[in-house]
């Protein structure tokens, strides 16, 4: 600070003292050269000192700031000089003279989390979506509604974030974008951590290793929605790519044909997905896995004796209560 007072100082008397030659109102040319000298001191001295007080991202260039600087002190002379430093005392001053709003430390809230079943039980996926739809229903509810979305896997957790992503409430955006973005950094990393395995592998077991799960992983992120746009159809593309190398190498993995089935159902090429999901049966497969994504190709093509067909095995094999409940309600149609 001590510098910037001496250039203030130096700029100002030489200033002055350019001024006071003019005063004299003498028509003799050493007096106007001595003026000139005088003033071109004093800019010069101007426009480091008030270069040291701009924000730090109007002080570069350096050289080409301070020569502003010092063209507006020495072509507006006593005016371009004063406003500068009236501007430096005014930024300095100025906020100590208004009121200063006091502070205080405040701890960062603590979400009451809870886990497992009794979280599942207590608060139910209905629930979540009509408390979250609801701007009648008290935010600290709808918080808690929110946040118990985060122990839910799948596609169903995430579409309900983005839903809220257009709430009128700060809070609740603020949180679902966090909860959203802290799903696909999680996926990302895991993706960065198998391209490595990837291009480190040394054999065909290694390499059919990575490229399976890298497939796996895009694969998630599109399905769970977490991908849109251009995005979305790049996951897509690094889906079919990493799946067609792992099954070159391991034609006999059925859950790699399992997903280029639901690709073939993104990508609506139904008789391509039904030929990709009986291979994966055939490849040994789970029939009781592969039935939904059956029974999904026939809603599809609208072929709905088929689909009832489908859910009928579903409910014989009653693995999932979601999609008994489902299969239920095709067996009353």
């Amino acid at each position: 600070m001590g510098t910037e007072l001496k250039l203030a100082l130096g700029a100002l008397l030489a200033e002055l003292a350019a001024m006071a030659l003019l005063y004299l109102g003498s028509s003799d040319t050493n007096l106007l050269y001595q003026f000139f000298i005088l003033h071109g001191m004093a800019s010069a001295m101007a426009a480091p000192f008030v270069w040291a007080f701009l924000p730090a991202r109007y002080r570069q260039p350096r050289l080409a700031v301070l020569l502003l600087l010092f063209s507006i002190c020495f072509f507006i002379p006593v005016l371009g000089l004063g406003g500068f430093f009236i501007g430096v005392i005014l930024s300095v001053w100025w906020p100590r003279l208004s009121d200063q709003t006091s502070f205080t430390e405040v701890q960062a809230p603590r979400f009451q989390m809870q886990h497992g079943p009794q979280r599942i039980s207590h608060l139910r996926m209905g629930q979540v979506r009509h408390q979250l739809s609801s701007i009648s229903v008290p935010l600290d509810l709808r918080m808690k509604a929110l946040l118990a979305l985060q122990d839910i896997p799948g596609r169903q957790a995430a579409e309900i974030m983005r839903d809220v992503m257009a709430d009128p409430s700060d809070d609740l955006r603020l949180l679902a974008f966090g909860m959203l973005d802290g799903k696909e950094k999680q996926i990302n990393e895991r993706i960065h951590v198998a391209s490595q395995a990837l291009k480190a592998a040394q054999d065909p077991q290694a390499e059919y290793a990575a490229s399976k799960q890298l497939a796996e992983l895009y694969w998630e992120l599109v399905y769970q929605g977490l991908v849109q746009g251009d995005m979305r159809r790049y996951a897509l593309e690094q889906v079919k790519k990493h799946s067609s190398k792992a099954l070159a190498h391991h034609q006999a993995d059925g859950g790699l044909w399992v997903i280029a089935g639901r690709m073939r159902i993104l990508e609506r090429d139904f008789d391509g997905a039904r030929t990709a999901f009986e291979t994966a049966v055939k490849k040994q497969f789970p029939l009781a896995r592969v039935e939904p994504y059956l029974a999904e190709l026939a809603f599809q093509r609208r072929d709905f004796m088929a689909v009832r067909q489908h859910m009928k095995q579903i409910q014989k094999d009653g693995r999932s209560q979601q999609m008994a409940l489902v299969a239920d309600y095709w067996g009353k149609t």
